[in-house]
């Protein structure tokens, strides 16, 4: 969490503001219990499946660039040459 825990208001805080089914418990474990129905509740994690998938080349590209930059390097130099001789004309 980049903000900090996240503070929850007791029922008294609440003063009447929200019904009590539309009050949502934060566990311990970071997940979140979303009421759908008044009696039933389901659980959602901080990362879902499909958002993990998007991230994880990412996360596999930031290190492999990270451990061996040459990669990059060796793509990007022809052009910089380029570029450096055109402006010094």
């Amino acid at each position: 969490m980049l903000a900090g825990p996240t503070v929850i208001p007791q029922e008294d805080e609440l003063a009447g503001t929200l019904p009590p089914d539309l009050v949502d418990d934060r566990a311990p474990d970071g997940d979140t219990t979303i009421l759908a129905r008044p009696d039933t509740t389901v659980r959602m994690s901080d990362v879902r499946r499909s958002e993990l998938v998007a991230i994880a080349p990412l996360l596999v590209l930031a290190v492999v660039l990270g451990l061996f930059p040459r990669l990059l390097l060796d793509v990007i130099e022809p052009a910089a040459v380029v570029v450096t001789q055109l402006v010094a004309r």
